[in-house]
């Protein structure tokens, strides 16, 4: 049985991720869309794992999320398109990240937004 990417990493590589990601929030999105795709599913890889997170990893993946929510902002379908939202079960209220686009959007995310 083969490993899923990321799920060989440990919980704190994946949460150094998940920081560089907001950091990567504070000014406009510098990458496209697959790369911002990516990036939520860091977040979906730590929900996955959640039962592997201490009690200190879980304060920071707590502050590393308000920090993401604060710089991005809900949309009204799943990033990833309806069609994997159903396959998969996702919602807003508890996938929050796949239902969620950067406020700044560089030149990249943006013309790739345009064709969904």
């Amino acid at each position: 049985m083969s490993t899923a990417p990321g799920e060989q990493k440990s919980i704190d590589e994946l949460l150094y991720q998940w920081e560089r990601f907001a950091i990567s929030l504070i000014g406009e999105y510098p990458f496209g869309l697959d790369s911002y795709l990516d990036d939520l599913d860091l977040r979906a890889l730590l929900e996955r794992r959640g039962d592997e997170l201490g009690e200190s990893q879980q304060r920071e993946l707590a502050r590393l999320d308000d920090g993401v929510r604060q710089r991005t902002e809900e949309v009204s379908e799943c990033v990833w398109g309806e069609p994997n939202a159903a396959k998969h079960g996702w919602t807003s209220e508890r996938e929050w990240w796949y239902f969620r686009l950067p406020k700044r959007q560089g030149l990249e995310l943006q013309d790739d937004l345009k064709y969904l």
